[in-house]
Formats: structure tokens, C-alpha cells, sequence
């Protein structure tokens, strides 16, 4: 179990539009931003109905995945949304016959800076 934002079906055709040449050989993803292992804490439970925008500003990719990384998740009304992971990213896309996982988006490094893209999505429990 672990706690994420889900993204909105048009965020995540958005992430698309950034990785065009690698969706039709690596494992797309594009569905959230993990915010923490276990289930969703209680201000987490308080802000389940809110829409959160997730800001982001930067692309990274190896040999494995491709993710980007999150400047910032707030509420409408201004709230912070934090992560517990060192670089809080959205995983893109994983390169599975190359042996990547979701989770090596947690090692990536060397981001490249991106005009700041807006998405959108909810709070949930997952797994």
C-alpha cells in the first residue's frame, strides 16, 4: 500500500507528449506521484475530495526510466503537499526489457530543466 496523487486523465496525456519516442518501446506509466509508503495519513484523508495542481520543472532518463521531477503540489487553496521521497517525480516510463522498475526513478540524476508544466489529480491510497 502506498499513498499517491493519482493524475487526471488529460495530466497524464500531457506527460505523454513529453517522452513521443518512447512510447511505443518502453512501459508508459505517467499516473502519479508517490507521496509515501502505507496508508494515506489523516490531513492526507482531509484533502481526498481537493483537486492538487502538481507543478513540474525538469526531465531526467537513463538506460531504466524516464521521469520528472515535482517543484510543487498544493491545494487551491494554497496548502502544501509534501512527499517523503528525496526528489518527488512522476515516473514516465520504465524501459522493462532493459530491466528497469518503477522505483529507479528514485536514482535518477542529472535533471534537465523544462518549461514548468501545470497537472492535476487527487489524493488516494493505492495497492
Amino acid at each position: 500500500m502506498f499513498t499517491a496523487i493519482n493524475l487526471e486523465d488529460n495530466s497524464q496525456k500531457k506527460l505523454e507528449g513529453l517522452i513521443p519516442e518512447l512510447l511505443s518501446t518502453w512501459e508508459v506509466q505517467c499516473h502519479h506521484v508517490t507521496l509515501h509508503m502505507g496508508e494515506p495519513f489523516t490531513e492526507e484523508e482531509q484533502l481526498m475530495s481537493k483537486d492538487i495542481c502538481v507543478t513540474i520543472d525538469a526531465i531526467a532518463q537513463d538506460n531504466k526510466v524516464c521521469a520528472v521531477r515535482v517543484k510543487e503540489m498544493t491545494t487551491e487553496d494554497g496548502k502544501t503537499v509534501t512527499s517523503h521521497n528525496k526528489t518527488p517525480h512522476v515516473t514516465l516510463c520504465v524501459n522493462r526489457s532493459g530491466g528497469g522498475k518503477p522505483k529507479h526513478s528514485n536514482e535518477l540524476r542529472g535533471w534537465e530543466a523544462i518549461p514548468e508544466l501545470k497537472l492535476s489529480g487527487r489524493i488516494s491510497g493505492n495497492g
